[in-house]
């Protein structure tokens, strides 16, 4: 893919809202081609402005699709562009680990520990409308951020001065993320905050089995089978 139709000056001056989804558009195809899985339908709604976007991993609606702003098309932020491209890139990567839980996909090089992870996530999640750093270090939200973060920083080279502007920010803000975790949830050279973040996960896991084995006992009980 061409990344220069994400700079800012042909962004601002060339392309229309709708020469901005059909770019949008390609970079999902194009991460999907990467990750060897089926691209995802982009759908452009309006949300609140802090909101950027969201994965539909089918459970609510029938349909899987990536969720974006509206709003970013043709607000006046500055860096309107890359946060777009931010988006589009980690929500794809939720459509990966939808894929690779599903079998849909090869693993590759991914550990069998994560994949674990990602599974009882799926389970046991952290609502964004709580607590922050409990939604943002868990494990398939502090996979995709990492993974968006990671291929933007590829290109840092690639683009402009916004472009590098931005991910400055995005490095500052990285760094303030993992400092307020380890003090959120401690870290010793014996037990790091993400090993802490995993074991609560673990066995919040194993108790919502354990609770749906009783339950499905009891039915059985009830029902004299």
């Amino acid at each position: 893919m061409d990344y220069s139709v994400f700079k800012t000056d042909h962004w601002n001056n060339n392309l229309s809202p709708k020469e901005r989804r059909i770019a949008l558009r390609e970079l999902e195809r194009e991460m999907a081609r990467s990750q060897k899985r089926k691209a995802r339908k982009i759908v452009f709604k309006f949300m609140d402005k802090n909101k950027c976007g969201y994965y539909e991993d089918g459970k609510k609606l029938p349909r899987k699709f990536l969720y974006i702003n509206k709003y970013f098309l043709t607000s006046d932020e500055p860096d309107r562009n890359y946060i777009l491209m931010n988006t589009v890139i980690h929500e794809g990567r939720h459509a990966y680990q939808d894929d690779v839980l599903k079998g849909k996909v090869s693993r590759d090089t991914l550990d069998d520990e994560k994949v674990k992870l990602w599974k009882m996530n799926s389970i046991i999640r952290n609502d964004a409308k709580g607590n922050f750093t409990k939604y943002r270090f868990q494990p398939r939200e502090d996979d995709a951020y990492n993974f968006a973060y990671d291929v933007m920083e590829g290109l840092r080279y690639l683009l402009d001065d916004v472009y590098r502007c931005y991910m400055d920010g995005q490095k500052a803000q990285r760094e303030y993320w993992e400092f307020d975790a380890k003090n959120y949830y401690g870290d010793s050279p014996d037990l790091n905050y993400k090993q802490i973040i995993e074991k609560k996960l673990a066995r919040k896991y194993y108790d919502f089995i354990l609770k749906k084995k009783l339950n499905r006992i009891k039915y059985r009980k009830v029902q004299g089978i």
